[in-house]
């Protein structure tokens, strides 16, 4: 029984993998929230934040 459950302890015991990201200053605004939708059709995503909207 414990040999079946070694692999298991070690699965949740990995950590996840590093998220590599850039950070990108948009805008230096009070605005703290943003949203992502395709606002224009065009199949790409926008960018909503506050009364800003980046294409």
């Amino acid at each position: 029984m414990l040999a079946k459950l070694l692999p298991l302890a070690v699965l949740f015991a990995s950590r996840p993998p590093e998220l590599l990201f850039d950070k990108a200053m948009l805008d230096a605004g009070a605005s703290e929230t943003c949203a992502f939708a395709d606002i224009n059709g065009d199949k790409r995503s926008d960018i909503v934040s506050g009364e800003f909207w980046y294409e």
